[in-house]
């Protein structure tokens, strides 16, 4: 190749050489796709500059085209293949710059993850808690830390039963897979799941699965990569290796809520006892550590320029208008923290009223340690609907199995107690009208009552 061809190739991207290079043979788009074995929207991708050619199309499309490798993908592209090896990347999300902390747990999933890889058999990570605990940043903050480990990282978003199918069947597309019929929903998701077993060094992340069954028609057989799930539920079977993400500890929530709020100073030290790190250490316990809360809190104060004194005067006396405001600049978890928690009592309430009224009886209880005691040997004081459990030593058994779907509460079974968030107890109270309230509160001050004279 001459130093005029060596330049003429350098002026032109990939794209355009390979659209030269068909037009040159007269080749449609259609044709091409035929000839290497993919599809003319593969094709049609490339020539837009969307998308590179995975490797093992190159020398395909070189023999197809009457030409070398280094002449239709240039020695750009190959160089920064080369320095960069992640051949695809899909990710819908930039990386958070004020994730603080959660150390422990990037650390456990690392070596939970590489783990994996020494096993016969696919076994995906799970992380799972309450709604708005942080599990997606936590996963976000992985990929961007280690998906240069991977060839390929692919993000499912799994909100919706729709965004999820449409994510999983649109790789089909992603991954240039060849598919014969593309209206027919197995097929692409038979082609996709081939296309894992038959390749290696992948990581795929589902984010937000509910329904953790939608998953055994469409994880691969074989270990060639790595699957990484976020989940509400705590109930996850034998499916893989769960984490459960608990809130952030005090110093960790302080660093975080005064970084998002910026006025974190790189000098500053949360031991130094100032009013500041007192103030943002009393916002913190008053949120429980709850980092959806602490990141709405901080972008109040960072977009109003409201200092934590003020917003500590707001919160008392405008709780509700507070946990409802999520702020302008939201680019991963768009609801707040009120609808978030909101909704997970609503989605229980719909699927057993039962375990929802359980949760009213819970918000009014000492959030940290409620014993299973007072909800099965006191039922005169529960309330007709819930005094079932002192006769039926299954019904609480099935009331938490609901709420663990959401990790609404966390159960020890050697200590027999229920521990649920405070914020999610505020947000609870808060929704109930002034009798139901006054009710509920009855309720579990007279079983308090009762239960303090033993």
């Amino acid at each position: 190749m001459d130093v005029s061809e060596k330049l003429q190739i350098r002026k032109m991207n990939f794209g355009e050489r390979l659209s030269q290079a068909r037009m040159r043979l007269k080749l449609s788009q259609e044709e091409l796709a035929e000839a290497i074995g993919t599809t003319a929207r593969s094709v049609s991708r490339w020539e837009c500059s969307k998308v590179i050619p995975q490797q093992h199309y190159w020398e395909r499309l070189a023999e197809v085209l009457l030409t070398s490798p280094e002449k239709l993908f240039g020695e750009e592209e190959q160089q920064s293949l080369d320095e960069h090896p992640t051949l695809l990347w899909h990710i819908p999300y930039t990386r958070n710059s004020y994730f603080t902390g959660r150390e422990e747990i990037l650390k456990r999933l690392r070596t939970k993850l590489q783990a994996t890889t020494q096993s016969l058999w696919l076994q995906p990570n799970i992380l799972s808690g309450l709604g708005g605990i942080g599990k997606t940043e936590i996963a976000l903050e992985y990929v961007y830390r280690f998906g240069r480990d991977y060839q390929t990282v692919l993000w499912i978003r799994c909100k919706t039963l729709e965004s999820f199918l449409s994510d999983y069947l649109g790789l089909a597309d992603l991954l240039q897979i060849p598919h014969k019929d593309s209206a027919d929903q197995f097929s692409k998701e038979q082609s996709v799941k081939r296309w894992f077993e038959s390749h290696t060094n992948w990581l795929l992340i589902f984010d937000g699965l509910e329904d953790l069954k939608l998953l055994d028609r469409m994880l691969p057989k074989t270990n060639q990569g790595h699957i990484l799930i976020t989940t509400r539920s705590q109930i996850t079977g034998s499916l893989g290796c769960p984490i459960c993400v608990p809130k952030m500890d005090l110093a960790e929530g302080t660093t975080f809520l005064l970084r998002r709020a910026g006025i974190f100073l790189p000098d500053m030290s949360l031991k130094d006892g100032s009013l500041l790190s007192r103030q943002a250490e009393t916002l913190c316990k008053l949120l429980d550590g709850f980092p959806l809360a602490l990141d709405q809190a901080g972008a109040y104060m960072e977009e109003s320029i409201c200092s934590l004194s003020g917003y500590l005067e707001r919160y008392a006396v405008r709780q509700n208008v507070l946990l409802d405001n999520r702020g302008a600049a939201v680019n991963h978890h768009p609801e707040s923290v009120n609808r978030t928690l909101s909704l997970c009592f609503r989605q229980v309430e719909q699927a057993s009223p039962l375990a929802a009224d359980l949760l009213r009886l819970c918000a009014f209880l000492p959030s940290d340690s409620i014993s299973e005691v007072l909800l099965t040997q006191h039922c005169d004081f529960l309330g007709p609907a819930l005094q079932a459990l002192a006769t039926d030593p299954l019904l609480l058994d099935e009331l938490v199995r609901h709420l663990r779907r959401f990790s609404l509460v966390h159960r020890e079974a050697a200590q027999r107690t229920l521990h649920i968030h405070r914020l999610l107890q505020v947000i609870i109270q808060n929704e109930l009208g002034e009798d139901e309230c006054k009710l509920w509160m009855e309720r579990a001050n007279a079983l308090m009552k009762e239960f303090n004279k033993k």
